[in-house]
This record gives structure tokens, C-alpha cells and sequence, in this order.
């Protein structure tokens, strides 16, 4: 991959072939070929920012810069609109995806802003209609039930079509699938030799699983698996 995208932060599979991605030190959307990964083009949304997520419906693209605040892109007319995380705190955020009905983006927290709930790993909603996060957060699940041998912060986010929330974690060097209700399903590890700083992941239609990794002793990568 170009070193464009050596701080490749997130990825969206915006149909069969386009992959949508981010990088953490400006706001630009760049739109890869499925296959090579290669840019085929981009849209310069702001110039700087540290932005840790993307996601798209019909309507916006959404990109997520660290402190909560979504970025909501317009398709047709080009206006954004900025959406800010309501609560105060130092909070840090890496990951945002849409679920299947379009009118809801999941925001995963990698820390928490209140230093005493980092015990647990905290998802929030944001209804798109409203253009509104949610009063509550969507998902609170205990660290413990989740048995990480290291600390499980996650980088990314994204959900298949069944409904199951898929979480990355590059601190743990794992994937911690969720079911629909935030019930742990399965914990798989990730060989580091390969994904040595994961932050992006995504579904596509099919059930193909794109991971993305930063620059750090090798190039940045996104490894494919395709679905069973």
C-alpha cells in the first residue's frame, strides 16, 4: 500500500468494489479498489485531525475524530455537519460502523472518560435521523467476562449482517465478537508477526473480514479473509 496510508486508522466495505478508508492525521476519505487496495480516488473533507473511524450510508459519509465528534458528510450536496459526543471527560474513540438499517452508527471507546469505568468497554449509539447520540450508551460489556490476556481496548468496529458486533483491539492483538444483545461469542487472537497494529476493520456483503494495519516495523497492510 502507498505510505499515504501508513496511519491507516479505518476501513468500511462501501460495496463490491470500493473499500472505504481513513487515516489519523487528515480528514480525507480514500476510496480503494476491494481487491488491490490500491486509491482509486479521494475527497478532502477537512485538512487536519485525528480521525480513528469511518462509516457511509446513503446519505454521509461519517468520519470519527478521536474525542467523539463525527463528521458527517453529505453524498449529493458535499455540506458536512459535526456531531459532538455530549458527555465531558477525556474520552478517546476508535471506531465507528452503520448498522443494516442505515439510521444507526455504533461509536466503540477505547477509554473512557471517568478513569474508574475503563473496567468495562463501552459502545454508543448515534441516531442518524436525529443526528443524535443516544442518551444512554448502547453496550456496556465487563472486561472480565471477556478473559483478554491483555487489557481489550478497541481500535475498530464493524457488524456483520446477522447482527453480531465485531471489535478489534490493537493493544490485545485480538477480535472479540459480540452477539446482537452484547454477549460475548468468541475471542480470536491475531498473529502479530502479521497484524502488528490493527486499528481498521470491516464486513463486507458476502462475510469477507478486511483488517487494516498501521505502519510500524513493516508497511501498512489490509489482510482479507474470506468467509467459511
Amino acid at each position: 500500500m502507498t505510505k499515504e496510508l501508513n496511519e491507516i486508522s479505518g476501513l468500511h466495505s462501501l460495496n463490491e468494489q470500493t473499500i472505504l478508508a481513513i487515516q489519523d492525521e487528515q480528514g480525507i476519505l480514500y476510496f480503494l479498489n476491494h481487491k488491490t487496495f490500491e486509491i482509486d480516488s479521494t475527497i478532502i473533507v477537512v485538512k487536519k485531525g485525528d480521525f480513528e473511524g469511518v462509516a457511509a450510508n446513503e446519505q454521509f459519509y461519517f468520519m470519527l475524530r478521536s474525542d467523539g465528534t463525527v463528521f458527517c458528510y453529505d453524498r449529493i450536496s458535499g455540506s458536512i455537519q459535526k456531531l459532538k459526543f455530549p458527555e465531558k471527560g477525556k474520552f478517546d474513540f476508535e471506531g465507528i460502523c452503520t448498522l443494516s438499517d442505515g439510521n444507526t452508527l455504533l461509536v466503540a471507546c477505547k477509554t473512557h472518560g471517568v478513569k474508574s469505568k475503563n473496567k468495562n468497554i463501552w459502545i454508543f449509539g448515534i441516531d442518524v435521523e436525529k443526528l443524535k447520540y443516544d442518551n444512554k450508551p448502547a453496550y456496556k460489556i465487563s472486561k472480565n467476562d471477556i478473559n483478554s490476556s491483555k487489557d481489550f481496548q478497541p481500535s475498530g468496529i464493524t457488524v456483520n449482517s446477522s447482527g453480531d458486533i465485531y471489535l478489534i483491539s490493537s493493544v490485545a492483538k485480538s477480535v472479540l465478537i459480540l452477539n446482537h444483545e452484547g454477549y460475548k461469542k468468541h475471542l480470536a487472537y491475531l498473529e502479530k508477526s502479521i497484524h502488528q497494529q490493527p486499528e481498521g476493520i470491516t464486513i463486507d456483503n458476502l462475510g469477507g473480514l478486511y483488517i487494516s494495519n498501521e505502519k510500524k516495523n513493516s508497511t501498512p497492510n489490509i489482510h482479507f479473509l474470506s468467509p467459511k
